[in-house]
């Protein structure tokens, strides 16, 4: 073999080396992505999960909303009924 024969052949051997190297990088980053989106399904909620707690939060907040106003309420009655009997 002649210099330049030496240099074709140790210049092929990079070129597989690399080729390999990016064979296995892009399998690695292929299971990264994988690996990713099954974590992201696994936190996710469903729709039906996601309804579910709708419903729970405005049903907290109209039972919240109503006793606010029976106790508004109350209070105003008794303050009513008091200026009358002042009356």
């Amino acid at each position: 073999m002649t210099l330049s024969e030496n240099k074709i052949a140790i210049e092929r051997a990079r070129l597989e080396l690399e080729t390999k190297r990016l064979s296995v990088t892009e399998e690695l980053q292929r299971r990264e992505i994988t690996l990713k989106e099954r974590q992201h399904q696994q936190r996710s909620i469903s729709t039906a999960q996601a309804t579910i707690a709708g419903a729970l939060i405005a049903l907290f907040s109209g039972w919240i909303g109503t006793t606010l106003n029976n106790t508004s309420s109350e209070m105003i009655s008794e303050t009513n009924a008091r200026n009358a009997l002042e009356i």
